[in-house]
């Protein structure tokens, strides 16, 4: 199974709204938790640190075929300011050939296949490097083919202009390059950024790309102290291969990888991005807010929190708004990236239909999500039952080779609160998350939605187009000095 991306997130909720029935959450890849009461726990891993600082977790004993990955910090909020979805990009273009090999004939792909493997580009906001998977026997071989694609990549200029052409005609074939901007105004919006925060790669971003961009910034992601090898499924490797793996790799000098600046948003903002034809009739509404990254102590409650407000029947989303509109309103936590090894990461909530619809949808959502931190609105058995669920997730992604690859990694970059969570644990997420004051509102449709949404908060209004300067003195904030 290929992992899911983060561009994956962003192309399922585009594609739902633009059908209006909206979308929220990450379409399920896995079973529901209850199915996974039986399997058992993952087995302690092995971990080391090689010679120039790379993190190896290892477990010889983890099911399936043998799955490694090398994997990096790394993120939308990473990306050059003019270039978004460049880092993402750099995974992909990573695997169009690799150094002293024809990529015609000895691609990484053809590589994989050939010992009856897999490689794979991996982006999931928080991450983004790549994973190798196949028979435990060839695990030396696709460790190597792994390190070559990380570490020497050749970028060969045919192929990659070839791939910039392809991956910039699908982006107009998709449509949906007004629901991708509106996403960017919430995400940009709810981490204090000011300006637009692009979850994938754009059609801007292909047409400015250069050969020099992408290797330049490859290098600066592509770090050692930045980065963790998962291996699984085989025995670990040793420290004469990991050296042999890592010859001259080491923290480069070059240019670093994006830090902005961020603010912790005070006062809610408003958003309306203006278009013509069909949307006239239709609105597809935004509510967006700062999350705790992934690897942050307080990722723990916030997931639980989150798992209690999923669109399952009889849910609270969907005694809220309906089962036809709950899977688009319930939140999700969208990882974001890195700012000086600290995790960023935003919460998205969706609405959509006709105007009337979508705002009282949007009213309802915002009132009932901002009075969860009252005491009672969550109770211990909501709490228990969602820690519940979050612990099953957790082990079926164990018992999946991608999936454990970067449960593992994830584990291995941050600070894990494996305890249960309590009502007053979930309470406490919600008054921090939910906050009305530090939430962002983002509507698409005519601009006779503009005096309905200014009585909830001064409107800014949006251009459409990508490359256009965003509106001026629109984030109201408190700056936060040193890591955000």
């Amino acid at each position: 199974m290929r992992p899911l991306t983060l561009r994956d997130l962003q192309v399922s909720c585009a594609a739902v709204l633009l059908a209006l029935s909206g979308c929220a959450t990450v379409p399920p890849s896995l079973p529901q938790a209850p199915e996974a009461r039986g399997l058992p726990i993952a087995s302690p891993l092995k971990t080391m640190t090689s010679a120039t600082g790379l993190t190896v977790v290892a477990d010889a004993g983890a099911p399936g075929q043998f799955t490694a990955g090398l994997l990096f910090r790394g993120g939308p909020i990473n990306d050059p300011p003019d270039l978004p979805g460049l880092t993402e990009w750099i995974a992909d273009a990573a695997l169009l050939g690799t150094q002293g090999r024809d990529p015609a004939t000895e691609s990484p792909h053809q590589r994989a296949l050939a010992m009856g493997g897999s490689v794979e580009a991996v982006a999931t906001g928080a991450l983004v490097g790549w994973l190798v998977a196949g028979p435990p026997e060839r695990s030396e071989e696709l460790l190597e083919l792994l390190f070559e694609v990380a570490l020497r990549p050749s970028f060969p200029a045919t192929r990659v202009s070839m791939a910039v052409t392809r991956n910039r005609d699908g982006i107009d074939a998709r449509g949906d390059a007004l629901i991708e901007r509106a996403i960017a105004i919430a995400l940009g919006q709810a981490v204090g950024l000011g300006r637009p925060l692009y979850m994938g790669p754009t059609r801007g971003m292909f047409e400015r790309v250069t050969l020099a961009h992408t290797e330049r910034h490859w290098r600066g992601v592509v770090q050692p102290h930045h980065g963790v090898l998962v291996h699984l499924g085989a025995p670990a490797p040793s420290e004469a291969t990991l050296a042999k793996l890592e010859r001259d790799w080491s923290a480069s000098p070059g240019q670093p990888v994006a830090t902005p600046e961020l603010c912790a948003p005070q006062g809610r903002s408003a958003h309306l991005m203006v278009t013509p034809g069909s949307f006239g009739e239709h609105t597809i509404a935004l509510w967006g807010s700062r999350a705790p990254g992934l690897g942050s102590l307080e990722r723990r409650d916030a997931d639980a929190l989150i798992k209690h407000l999923d669109s399952r029947a009889g849910g609270p989303i969907e005694r809220l708004v309906g089962a036809s509109q709950a899977r688009r309103s319930s939140p999700d936590i969208i990882d974001l990236g890195h700012i000086r090894g600290r995790p960023i990461a935003a919460v998205l909530v969706g609405a959509a239909g006709p105007p009337e619809r979508a705002m009282e949808d949007l009213d309802r959502l915002d009132q009932f999500l901002s009075g969860l931190s009252n005491a009672r609105a969550i109770e211990d058995a909501d709490a228990a039952q969602a820690y519940q669920r979050l612990q099953g997730g957790q082990r079926l992604r164990l018992h999946r080779p991608f999936h454990n690859a970067l449960q593992r990694a994830f584990e291995a970059f941050g600070e894990v609160n494996g305890g249960p969570t309590s009502a007053g644990d979930l309470r406490g997420a919600a008054a921090e998350i939910f906050a009305p004051w530090r939430s962002s509102l983002v509507l698409i449709g005519s601009m006779d939605l503009r005096e309905r949404l200014a009585e909830r908060a001064e409107v800014a209004i949006w251009s459409q187009e990508e490359d256009t300067a965003p509106p001026e003195g629109r984030v109201r904030c408190v700056p936060q000095k040193g890591a955000p």
